[in-house]
């Protein structure tokens, strides 16, 4: 597997997570990215390769 499908999965989220003591909270609406297809395609269409710095900017 390549590295994106390796990080986008339930378990390897979860496992993620638990590593740096965070949880999830419904009552933030919080989504997570968990479909390698989706995720590949979303890379592919925003040109980001591996020397790409990327920066998420959340709702809040």
């Amino acid at each position: 597997m390549n590295e994106i499908k390796d990080i986008a999965t339930p378990k390897r989220t979860r496992e993620i997570m638990e590593r740096h003591g965070l949880t999830v909270k419904k009552s933030l609406g919080q989504n997570f990215l968990i479909e390698p297809n989706i995720l590949t395609r979303m890379l592919e269409v925003a040109g980001v390769n591996k020397t790409t710095n990327v920066i998420e900017i959340g709702p809040g």
